[in-house]
């Protein structure tokens, strides 16, 4: 197997005949504090950097190849009225979406800046839309690239107190012309807010949330996926709860094969916060039909990750993290146990004075994957045992990443529990069986992944971000 790589790298079992290609590490400062990758294109791997103080101006995009060798570094921004609103990166260019807030004008403007491989601009910037309002703080668009890279679907709200209904969209094109206008009006009769946004073969899916109040006391949240066809125009509202349960944040999906999107979730009794089970709703997109089913947690499942003499708040640490599809229609379910400690302490300062301070601890635990034949019943399941332990950092360097290959899972996570920091690596196959050990040496690395920010990118090749303590952030591909 051969390694391009700046560092000295033990590869374990587990990871024989992946490639691991790194890029040349970027010192973290105060401007380039966050960091967000955009993904992979035709020409290469793009991610962008912001600063601790300013989310939306100086952004600074880099542009790598294929092999990771840095292409070029650009910021974009720099005038106090502008506004990044996102970046898209479509498979030939990205465009930087931007608003301008003119107020002497009383007119906030929304442009496209449209970047080529080498971050040069390919043409003048366009003018989408021009918006009349006195008020310059309010967000008011919302920009959503489809899952096809070709085109992205922009939301425009009237005014800042009706920011989830009665909603301009525009569809734009992959050179950001705009061919088709809609408007998204809810006929809802309670108050109600719109979240997990997703553009999809000219689709628009969103989850629907209010609160249904019973009495003083009694309050349940409630969801609803909505679905808009911009093609026809007609807006559907698919019920995420039944008559004894509901559900709560959930995942989106989208399943080549069937043509269809998905939402998977917990499912909970009404009135609890004890998940039961699986929920699973299914809108075929080419069919104009859904489905939905309920899958309970399976005995052998809850007695290997909590044992027999489980309660309700051990119940509560089990978080839904990845949904997998299976070719035979069955499908794998991907969970975490994490929870937070906060303690209250009491100290005196030099001066005498009584001060009170808060630590959190942050604990993610085992990785359970469950196996579900097509019929519902259970196929196998397997623990991944780990403990990451971490103190007021709200476990940035916590949990794991997933990559999906044909015929293998591959967890990446860091090992918090020893002082050497180790990266892991633990392999799957389709029959359950696994084995894990080190991908890169602590001693080697002199820092940490960030693994719940990792992406995969291909079928075969997965990125994930890296702090190097001395060197600053790095990307690693890794593939298959």
């Amino acid at each position: 197997m051969r390694l391009v790589s700046l560092l000295l790298l033990l590869v374990s079992a587990a990871a024989q005949g992946q490639e691991m290609i790194w890029s040349t590490p970027q010192k973290i400062t105060n401007h380039t504090f966050y960091t967000n990758i955009l993904g992979e294109n035709h020409s290469g791997i793009y991610y962008f950097q912001t600063s601790k103080n300013e989310r939306d101006r100086h952004i600074l995009i880099t542009a790598l190849r294929q092999d990771m060798k840095l292409r070029t570094r650009k910021e974009f921004l720099q005038n106090k009225s502008e506004s990044m609103e996102k970046l898209v990166l479509f498979d030939n260019w990205i465009a930087l979406i931007y608003s301008v807030r003119e107020r002497n004008s009383g007119e906030v403007l929304l442009k496209a800046k449209m970047l080529d491989p080498d971050l040069n601009q390919i043409s003048e910037d366009k003018l989408i839309l021009t918006k009349k309002t006195d008020d310059h703080r309010t967000d008011f668009f919302k920009v959503y690239p489809a899952r096809d890279r070709k085109s992205l679907l922009i939301t425009v709200a009237k005014t800042s107190d009706s920011m989830y209904n009665n909603l301009e969209m525009l569809v734009l094109d992959n050179n950001c012309k705009v061919l088709k206008k809609d408007l998204l009006t809810i006929d809802f009769e309670q108050d109600f807010e719109l979240a997990r946004h997703r553009f999809v073969n000219n689709e628009y899916f969103c989850v629907l949330s209010y609160t249904q109040k019973d009495g003083l006391l009694k309050r349940e949240k409630f969801k609803i996926l909505l679905e808009k066809d911009l093609t026809t125009g007609k807006t559907y509202l698919h019920k995420l709860y039944g008559d004894n349960f509901i559900t709560n944040h959930g995942l989106f999906s989208f399943d080549n094969k069937t043509k269809s999107f998905n939402f998977t979730s917990f499912y909970y009794e009404e009135d609890t916060t004890k998940p039961i089970g699986f929920f699973q709703y299914q809108i075929f997109t080419q069919q104009d039909s859904a489905k939905q089913r309920q899958l309970a947690f399976h005995p052998v499942f809850m007695n290997e990750i909590f044992g027999r003499a489980r309660n309700n708040n051990d119940m509560k640490t089990l978080y839904l993290m990845k949904t997998v599809k299976r070719t035979d229609g069955g499908d794998i379910f991907i969970c975490e146990r994490r929870e937070i400690d906060e303690q209250q302490l009491d100290d005196v300062s030099m001066y005498g004075v009584q001060q009170t301070y808060v630590r959190y601890y942050y604990y993610y635990y085992e990785i359970s994957v469950l196996s579900i034949n097509p019929d519902g019943s259970l196929d196998w399941h397997k623990v991944i045992k780990k403990e990451q332990i971490s103190l007021n950092d709200e476990g940035y360097y916590s949990s794991f990443g997933c990559q999906v290959t044909d015929d293998r899972l591959y967890f990446i996570y860091n090992d918090l529990s020893r002082k050497s920091s180790n990266v892991l690596i633990y392999e799957v196959n389709p029959d359950g069986q696994g084995e894990g050990d080190i991908f890169i040496r602590g001693s080697e690395l002199d820092g940490y992944a960030i693994p719940k920010e990792s992406i995969q990118i291909s079928s075969s090749e997965f990125l994930v971000p890296l702090i190097k303590l001395r060197e600053g952030f790095t990307l690693l591909k890794i593939r298959s």
